[in-house]
């Protein structure tokens, strides 16, 4: 019985704190997932559309929002605007993806842009911009 209780604590560390990535192409996502969890000290939790980040944001609170701004159903920016409609998401911080990105668009709201193909080196710099 006590290794099950130490099971379900390595299951959900509580230390951990979560990057939400948002990106509907399974590769990129699985690949953003893994580049966090390995070069950083948070942990990716992968969504595929708006609708699963808004059903996420119910049950815990990432520090950090990494959206793709092309979403099934909506773009990314309409993601940003109707998520800091909760004034407890709207502190986080957040940093979008894709190979056209709105700048002015972004630059209003205080997201950080990263143009698709990128480097590693230039993402994991982003996060520790955002999150530093």
């Amino acid at each position: 019985m006590a290794h099950e209780q130490d099971l379900s604590i390595e299951v959900k560390p509580a230390s951990k704190k979560t990057i939400l990535v948002a990106e509907d192409d399974v590769e990129i996502g699985a690949m953003l997932v893994m580049v966090i969890s390995q070069e950083t000290p948070y942990e990716a939790l992968l969504v595929r559309s708006a609708k699963e980040v808004m059903r996420t944001v119910q049950e815990m609170t990432p520090v950090l929002f990494l959206f793709d701004y092309h979403l099934p159903s909506m773009t990314g920016i309409q993601l940003y605007d109707q998520l800091h409609t909760n004034t407890e998401l709207a502190a986080i911080p957040t940093i979008m993806l894709s190979a056209n990105l709105p700048m002015r668009e972004l630059e209003k709201r205080y997201i950080l842009g990263l143009k698709k193909p990128f480097d590693i080196d230039k993402l994991l710099s982003l996060i520790e911009q955002a999150l530093g």
